[in-house]
């Protein structure tokens, strides 16, 4: 049963390994497109009061 067990344990760590990897990426790229995304919304906020500054103002 031990030896079982043991190999299920071994698996279950070499998938977590992977997993973990796979999630450091994903992580990565997840914070560059997100950072990305702020910067592109920043500067379609930046040309809209541009355009319209009756709207910006309030």
């Amino acid at each position: 049963m031990s030896y079982c067990t043991d190999m299920q344990h071994i698996k279950q760590i070499k998938t977590y390994k992977k997993f973990h990897v796979m999630w450091g990426l994903q992580y990565r790229r997840g914070a560059r497109d997100v950072r990305q995304h702020q910067e592109h919304t920043a500067a379609r906020q930046a040309t809209s009061a541009t355009t319209s500054p009756s709207q910006s103002r309030g």
